[in-house]
């Protein structure tokens, strides 16, 4: 026997951690294809913790999309905000986005899947974020 209990982990998981794994597998699989064990694998954690931290899987892909969405926000307002006359501040929003998307090929493949999937020409599961 080990002597430890059962309960919190000895070295909690970083929900960021937990985040960017979520994200790297619904990047691959797509939201259909992606599985609760396949991002607990990832993470290097159990399903059972996982769920721990997250209602199920829509809730995780929900998170998910608002970090996306949330980093992308961050540096439209950065360019957005930053010196300059428009033209050059609608720029740099550009080039930013651009950046952006281009580091993070799995985040851009999630807004495109999550634009483009219809459910009776409604948006995929975070529709009532942008509603």
């Amino acid at each position: 026997m080990s002597g430890r209990r059962a309960g919190r982990p000895s070295q909690p998981v970083p929900r960021e951690l937990l985040v960017l794994s979520a994200r790297r597998v619904f990047a691959h699989a797509g939201y259909a294809g992606a599985s609760l064990s396949d991002m607990a694998q990832q993470a290097g954690i159990t399903k059972a913790t996982l769920l721990h931290h997250f209602r199920d899987k829509e809730g995780l892909y929900r998170e998910v999309l608002m970090d996306v969405l949330g980093r992308l926000g961050s540096m439209i307002i950065s360019g957005w905000t930053g010196p300059g006359d428009f033209l050059t501040r609608f720029d740099a929003v550009g080039v930013g986005v651009t950046r952006f998307l281009g580091a993070n090929p799995g985040a851009a493949r999630l807004l495109v899947e999550e634009l483009v999937r219809s459910e009776g020409g409604r948006l995929g599961p975070a529709r009532e974020l942008v509603e």
